[in-house]
């Protein structure tokens, strides 16, 4: 009687412990697809940021959260939760709670509205000054432009990113 009793607690400690390993893996894979899925709204922005970047044109887009609206969509939430984003002139930030995505610019951009078409060096480096990040939370739409300047009587395309 008493190795039967021993042999069915055994069983039954095996049981809770592969329980426990079967659901600590479970686990451990759901943290990893909320890393993964920061990385890809990271990943989404910088290229489209990225995009713009490479285009010899101009040209203007709206980065939305909110699905059929026009423009480039990107998901609101992760697991039900909004995220911060923070852009820089070289980075973009996807922050929720602790966990954080980075994605690298190609090239640095400029986090203002261009207000004109013409500026001098002086004012471009005065703006980019006061505007070192763009910080927000999902779900409130930005834009992405690309537009030509001339800058101390030279042409150049540059790429602003702003609320």
């Amino acid at each position: 009687m008493f190795d039967f009793l021993t042999s069915k607690l055994a069983m039954m400690i095996a049981a809770i412990i592969i329980l426990v390993s079967v659901l600590g893996i479970y686990a451990f894979q759901r943290e990893q697809a909320k890393d993964l899925e920061l990385n890809n709204i990271a990943d989404r922005i910088s290229g489209t940021i990225d995009n713009f970047n490479s285009l010899s044109g101009e040209s203007k887009i709206n980065v939305t959260f909110e699905r059929g609206k026009e423009g480039t969509y990107v998901k609101p939430t992760v697991n039900g939760e909004r995220y911060e984003i923070v852009i820089t002139r070289i980075k973009v930030f996807v922050t929720l709670e602790e966990r954080r995505a980075v994605s690298n610019l190609i090239a640095p951009i400029h986090l203002w509205a261009p207000q004109s078409n013409i500026y001098n060096q002086w004012q471009i480096e005065e703006n980019d000054g006061d505007h070192k990040i763009l910080e927000f939370m999902s779900g409130e739409d930005f834009k992405v432009e690309r537009k030509l300047l001339e800058i101390d009587q030279e042409n150049e395309y540059r790429t602003f990113v702003y609320v």
